[in-house]
C-alpha cells in the first residue's frame, strides 16, 4: 500500500517499546504518477533510549518500523551500500556486513587503522557510489578497498569530522583541521595513484562539503562562531566564490538531489549556542545561483517537526527526508512535486546529531 489519499498512523516495533506517531498529511496523491515510483529506505539510529536499535523508514508507505543489532550505532557509525542492500559498520577492529534484506550480520572484515581515541563525534562509515571504496571519518580519514577492506589512504595527522563521495566515486572530500590548527578541505582522488590536494578558504572554517556531478561546484557550509556560519558555492577549481549568505544558527547538513539542481541545507544550531533554530529547510537554486524557497518544517499547532539536522535524499531524486536536532522527529518532503508528504513524532531520542542519517545513492 502507497501513502495517499490516507493519514498513515503507523506502528515501531518491540525494540522501541510504546511508540507515538503523529501524522499529517501523508501523500495526498493528485494524480497518477506516470511510471510507479520506488520506495526507498531512510535509516537512523537510536543511541539516546536503545543504541543497539535501528530505525527506517519507508519513502512509499510513510511508515517507520526497526530493528535491532548487536552493535552501538553511535560508537560504531554506520553507511549504506549504493544500492541499498547492505549496511556497513566500524565496531573496533572490524567492518561489519550487514543484509537489510534479511537483517542478519553476514561478515565481519578485520581491519588494522589508526583510531583518534580524542574523538568527540561518532564514527561516519559512508560507501562510495561505484561500491569501490570505503570511508572512515573518525577524527582521522580512512579509506578502503571494498574488495578486500585493505587501508589504501590514510590522514592522521589532521583531524576530521564529516566526508563525501562524488556522485561517480572518483573523488572524496572531506574538512579538517592540521596540528597548527588550520583548518582546510581534503581532495581525494580515487582513481590512479590516490592524488592529494589540499584546498584553504576564506571567510569561516568548512565542515560540510559537497560537490555538483560534475565536481565542478562546491557546496560548502562554514562556521564563523558563535553559532554563525556561512553558505557558500564556489567555482572549482579556481575556488572562485560564487555566492555566500550568512546565517544564524549553523551546524547544519548539506544534500544535492541527483540532477544536480537543487542543494538543500539546515541549521538546527546548538542547544547551548548561537540563535533559534528556524522553522524551515533552505533550498538553493544551482542554475540560477540563488536560494530559491525555505520549506517550512515546524507547524506550531501540531508541535511537528524540527529542529531539522541531518537530511538524506532518495537516489530518484523524488524524496528529502530529515530528523529533527535530539528529538524524536522526522520530516519528510517530495521534491517532484514540492509537497510535504509527512511529519512524525515517536517516543525515544534518534542518534545524538550528527551521523544519524543514511540512505543509498543509487537507483
Amino acid at each position: 500500500m502507497r501513502c495517499d489519499n490516507i493519514k498513515t498512523w503507523a506502528i515501531i516495533g518491540a525494540g522501541l517499546g510504546v511508540i507515538i506517531l503523529l501524522l499529517a498529511g501523508c501523500c495526498d496523491k493528485k494524480g497518477p504518477e506516470p511510471v510507479q515510483p520506488k520506495d526507498y529506505y531512510v535509516y537512523f539510529g537510536d543511541a539516546e533510549a536503545s543504541p543497539n536499535t535501528y530505525l527506517r523508514y519507508n519513502t512509499g508507505t510513510c511508515q517507520l518500523d526497526s530493528f535491532d543489532l548487536p552493535y552501538n550505532s553511535w560508537e560504531c557509525g554506520f553507511g549504506i551500500s549504493p544500492d541499498g542492500k547492505k549496511m556497513y559498520l566500524h565496531p573496533d577492529g572490524f567492518i561489519a556486513e550487514v543484509s537489510l534484506e534479511s537483517l542478519v550480520v553476514v561478515a565481519e572484515h578485520a581491519i588494522s587503522i589508526k583510531e583518534a581515541h580524542y574523538n568527540v563525534v561518532p564514527r561516519e562509515v559512508l560507501v562510495s557510489p561505484d561500491n569501490r571504496h570505503l570511508a572512515i571519518v573518525s577524527g582521522y580519514v580512512h579509506i578502503l578497498d571494498m574488495a578486500d577492506f585493505s587501508v589504501v589512504y590514510a590522514d592522521t595527522q589532521s583531524v576530521y569530522k564529516f566526508g563525501w563521495f562524488s556522485d561517480d566515486g572518483g573523488m572524496f572530500l572531506s574538512s579538517g583541521r592540521d596540528s597548527m590548527d588550520v583548518t582546510h578541505v581534503l581532495e581525494l582522488g580515487l582513481n590512479g595513484d590516490y592524488p592529494v590536494r589540499k584546498h584553504y578558504f576564506d571567510g569561516g572554517d568548512p565542515y560540510r562539503v559537497i560537490a555538483s556531478a560534475d565536481n565542478r561546484r562546491w557546496f560548502m557550509l562554514s562556521y564563523l562562531g558563535a553559532g554563525v556560519s556561512r553558505f557558500r558555492v564556489y567555482d572549482m577549481p579556481s575556488e572562485s566564490l560564487l555566492f555566500s549568505i550568512s546565517m544564524c544558527p549553523s551546524n547544519g547538513d548539506l544534500e544535492i538531489t541527483p540532477g544536480g539542481h537543487y542543494v538543500f541545507y539546515s541549521q538546527p544550531g546548538s542547544l547551548l549556542i548561537g540563535c533559534p533554530p528556524p522553522k524551515y529547510i533552505t533550498v538553493f537554486d544551482v542554475v540560477a545561483n540563488r536560494i530559491d524557497r525555505q520549506i517550512i518544517t515546524f507547524v506550531d499547532s501540531l508541535q511537528l517537526a524540527g529542529p531539522i539536522g541531518e537530511l538524506c535524499i532518495t537516489p530518484d531524486g523524488r524524496h528529502l527526508v530529515g530528523v529533527a536536532f535530539t528529538i524524536g522527529q522526522l520530516f519528510h518532503y517530495q521534491i517532484n512535486r514540492q509537497k510535504v508528504l509527512n511529519r512524525l513524532s515517536f517516543q525515544g531520542g534518534i542518534a545524538r546529531w550528527p551521523h544519524s542519517l543514511a540512505c543509498q545513492r543509487k537507483l
